[in-house]
């Protein structure tokens, strides 16, 4: 996580809904990264 993302989301932190919003967009993010690269390409790095 980079500095400005981190310091962005702790400066958020108090508000659960954005707290919330974060999470879903970290998941969607993830599960775009899992279909965009087969399984094991990571590891294989």
């Amino acid at each position: 996580m980079s500095t400005l993302l981190k310091s962005t989301f702790e400066t958020y932190l108090f508000d659960e809904e954005v707290e919330f919003e974060l999470a879903e967009q970290q998941e969607v993010t993830e599960s775009e990264e899992r279909t965009q690269y087969p399984q094991g390409f990571f590891s294989s790095l």
